[in-house]
């Protein structure tokens, strides 16, 4: 006798191919297809959150920054979850800058909207709520890392994140970038950068960087890597 299979969610975004396929096809008709470019800043300080985004091979970062200008990055999303969901608890509690580090697709929703199923969907709400704490769990040690741990374990974690995100052994990012994310200089990004390169843990040139040994960076990493990856790994777990 066979078995009937529960039909999937044709997404790429995991928090949205784990809803049950008939909350999925519901909120389908809301969801809007973009394209996220790289540079792009979603989100401002304070300011209005008009629509929510799920990922689906775009990664955007979470920017902190001071009144001088210099900024850091605090976190991270990918597919795995999504962006604006600070008008489901308050408008207000939205300080960072929210902007694109690597290009690719979305799906917008209006953020009434997002709020009405969120506060009335048990599903997209506990699904949201699962994905709000693994990235609290996330901007916390990235706070610890970026204090305590040197850029090269910081580098290896950043690289690493971005992989699991986008599964993507080569990422389109620049030293410029990758120095503004880890609020540190340029030459320190080349200095470990090449360090890592000469021992065979990643290339880069052209804007990119590829990763050619995911085993040894991640043992190259600080243990803020594992921490996160794991909190991630019990949301996206059945």
């Amino acid at each position: 006798m066979s078995v009937s299979k529960q039909p999937q969610n044709f997404t790429e975004n995991k928090l949205l191919a784990a809803l049950p396929h008939h909350v999925y096809e519901s909120l389908l008709p809301h969801l809007s297809p973009v394209q996220l470019v790289t540079g792009q800043v979603v989100y401002e300080p304070f300011s209005p959150i008009p629509y929510g985004y799920f990922l689906n091979n775009s990664l955007i970062s979470c920017m902190s920054e001071t009144e001088q200008g210099a900024s850091v990055a605090v976190g991270f999303v990918g597919k795995e979850g999504m962006i604006g969901v600070a008008p489901l608890i308050d408008a207000s509690l939205l300080p960072y800058r929210v902007i694109v580090q690597i290009a690719g697709s979305a799906m917008r929703i209006p953020s009434d909207i997002l709020k009405h199923w969120f506060t009335h969907n048990t599903a997209l709400h506990r699904a949201i709520l699962h994905f709000i704490y693994a990235l609290f769990w996330q901007i916390v040690q990235t706070a610890v890392c970026n204090r305590f741990h040197l850029t090269e374990q910081r580098l290896a974690r950043w690289l690493l994140f971005a992989h699991d995100r986008l599964d993507m052994d080569t990422l389109p990012i620049t030293q410029e970038a990758l120095a503004q994310m880890l609020g540190t200089d340029r030459a320190s990004i080349t200095r470990t950068a090449r360090k890592l390169r000469e021992a065979g843990l990643l290339d880069y040139g052209r804007g990119q960087v590829t990763i050619r040994d995911q085993e040894r960076l991640a043992l190259a990493s600080c243990e803020c890597y594992h921490i996160v990856k794991s909190q991630y790994d019990d949301m996206l777990r059945p």
